[in-house]
């Protein structure tokens, strides 16, 4: 892959397999429901699943109302971090470094639209998401074109975690530091828009988006950590839009 490094050398990349489960309600009714289930796992120990759910309800011709959480564990043995230059390197004369990440992601999407007349929609989604991930196992691309690293803490390198939660890596005869790249976060994402046409081929449309988001101490994200979101900082946004249809004769 050319694109791992983030401009640097070739890197390869590890076998994989995994397997897919997908089961829905038949079409064409008004109340609906899906489930996926997927897994992967690569031969350098990542892996990744995820279970997703869709649940779709039609109450009345004019309310429609859809569900859909989604929750996903993933562990990437080899993601990038950062580079550091280096007096003597088999890449170049750069050190290329990885980490192992572990991530949690809960997510969920929730629309409502509802039509009060043909010529006037009212359509709303709100998206809460918490996402948590812990970074060990740090290294250095070993040679272009290889999927191995050269772990630090071996072949006479050490790394010393800081009070801060940052690294020191040395390798004796230079040294550097690797940020602490752990996090948690809350957000939110929410939209409304109403859609007005009071001629035909003109349309009002007044939309109001709000966004949050929350930094909160270490934890892997649970479905409980969505309801965090709603208590974030919000910012507001609102727009109108208006066209205007000028017939030609």
């Amino acid at each position: 892959d050319d694109r791992l490094t983030r401009g640097g050398p070739v890197m390869g990349t590890p076998s994989s397999s995994g397997w897919s489960f997908d089961i829905e309600s038949p079409d064409g009714r008004r109340n609906r429901w899906q489930l996926n289930v997927d897994h992967q796992r690569s031969e350098n120990n990542g892996w990744n699943q995820e279970i997703g759910l869709e649940f779709g309800f039609q109450p009345s011709d004019r309310l429609e109302i859809s569900l859909e959480p989604n929750w996903s564990r993933d562990a990437n043995a080899r993601q990038y971090i950062t580079s550091e230059p280096t007096a003597s390197s088999p890449t170049y004369n750069t050190r290329y470094v990885f980490g192992r990440v572990d991530l949690s992601e809960i997510s969920s999407e929730l629309r409502l639209n509802y039509t009060f007349t043909p010529n006037l929609t009212l359509e709303t989604v709100l998206q809460p998401f918490a996402a948590s991930g812990r970074y060990s196992r740090f290294g250095q691309l070993s040679a272009p074109r290889s999927r191995n690293l050269l772990f630090y803490g071996t072949a006479g390198t050490t790394i010393t975690k800081n009070p801060d939660g940052s690294y020191t890596v040395d390798d004796g005869e230079e040294s550097f530091d690797i940020d602490n790249e752990d996090f948690n976060e809350r957000s939110l994402r929410s939209n409304m828009v109403v859609r007005w046409e009071w001629r035909s081929g003109s349309t009002l449309f007044l939309v109001w988006q709000q966004s949050r988001e929350q930094e909160r101490p270490f934890a892997d994200a649970r479905p409980s950590h969505l309801a965090q979101a709603f208590g974030a900082k919000a910012d507001n946004f609102f727009a109108l839009k208006v066209s205007y249809w000028i017939p030609l004769r």
